[in-house]
């Protein structure tokens, strides 16, 4: 017997998504578990923060969670969600009767914990005193997010910015004008040179909105909140 959750994909979504997905290869071994399927693992995982270690928590319905993390992996490897996230963003924009690429963006950030085991990135906001990450978040002016990019917590905001905001021209050639709470930031068009190294956790739509932004996402664009492990 079949079990949905609220998370699945509905037959809408899966048709937008398959425009974007990979062809599948003839070469190797014939895959097991149906693609959609995997994406309903992935996309649970998200809505309910299971995690991975032992695959307990993952419901039996669903493949491995061997399988469900490589194809995580691979499409991130791939450049696939990055993918997804700008296709249904545009579609989103036209949608509404909107130019598709934004020319102003809402950005700000958020300091968050990380557990006592975390590594790589992390430091101490002592204006929040909060120890962790630091979250920095560009969003258009419809709500769906633009890119994201993590730092240390006690990184300041106005650097935080300069690298969120590091080559975005190429990818955001409209974008002009940069809200943020209290006062408008011209946007420049800076080099594509400062891009966040791969390391330093530059993923499109890899975390939630931050709160009181970005207060609502279309539901086409559940896609754009998958997130590389």
């Amino acid at each position: 017997m079949s079990i949905t959750y609220p998370s699945d994909l509905t037959d809408g979504e899966w048709e937008c998504a398959q425009r974007s997905l990979p062809p599948f290869s003839q070469r190797g071994r014939p895959r097991t578990h149906p693609l959609r399927r995997i994406l309903d693992a992935i996309f649970y995982v998200l809505r309910t923060g299971c995690p991975w270690v032992s695959g307990r928590h993952l419901p039996a319905h669903f493949p491995p969670w061997q399988t469900v993390f490589y194809h995580v992996r691979r499409f991130r490897l791939q450049g696939l969600w990055h993918l997804l996230c700008t296709a249904l963003h545009r579609a989103e924009r036209e949608r509404v009767g909107r130019h598709p690429d934004p020319s102003a963006a809402i950005m700000d950030s958020q300091s968050v914990k990380t557990v006592e085991e975390s590594a790589r990135i992390r430091g101490y906001d002592a204006h929040k005193s909060v120890k962790g990450r630091k979250r920095h978040l560009l969003v258009d002016t419809l709500g769906p997010p633009i890119t994201s990019y993590v730092t240390p917590a006690d990184m300041h905001d106005t650097v935080g910015a300069r690298k969120l905001l590091g080559g975005l021209a190429f990818f955001v050639p409209r974008l002009k004008k940069t809200l943020r709470r209290t006062r408008t930031l011209p946007t420049p068009h800076l080099p594509l040179s400062m891009v966040a190294p791969a390391g330093a956790a530059r993923i499109p739509a890899s975390i939630a909105p931050v709160r009181g932004m970005c207060q609502r996402v279309p539901p086409s664009l559940k896609a754009c909140l998958a997130t590389s492990a």
